[in-house]
């Protein structure tokens, strides 16, 4: 929501910019192209005035959306290294198998005596 407010504001600061120019050409376009400028200030001073509410809304607005975002990057690469972790920690704390067999052979179930007599 901060990104977006972000961005949009200095868009909505330009439309009050143009919205401003259209009044001041508006102005000159009703005294037949003569115009003050006391007559034309009134269309400058809402574009000057929309151009800066834009700006002093979007920079603090981005400055924050920039901070919560890198704190939450933090975040989730402490959490995605604790994962990590756990993971490693329960895969060395597994029985390695394959490489040495616990299990019993037919000969050492019935003893050494019983296997020869088998033969």
């Amino acid at each position: 929501m901060l990104a977006t407010l972000a961005f949009l504001a200095p868009l909505l600061g330009l439309l009050g910019t143009v919205a401003g120019m259209i009044d001041a050409f508006g102005t000159i376009a009703s005294h037949g192209g003569y115009a003050t400028v006391t007559e034309l200030s009134g269309g400058i001073y809402k574009s000057l005035l929309t151009t800066a509410a834009g700006l002093v809304v979007a920079a603090p607005t981005f400055v924050a959306y920039s901070y919560l975002s890198s704190r939450v990057n933090t975040m989730l690469h402490e959490m995605e290294r604790a994962g990590i972790e756990i993971v490693h920690m329960l895969k060395d704390s597994e029985a390695l198998t394959g490489i040495i067999s616990f299990q019993q052979s037919p000969e050492t179930q019935t003893g050494p005596r019983e296997a020869h007599r088998d033969r």
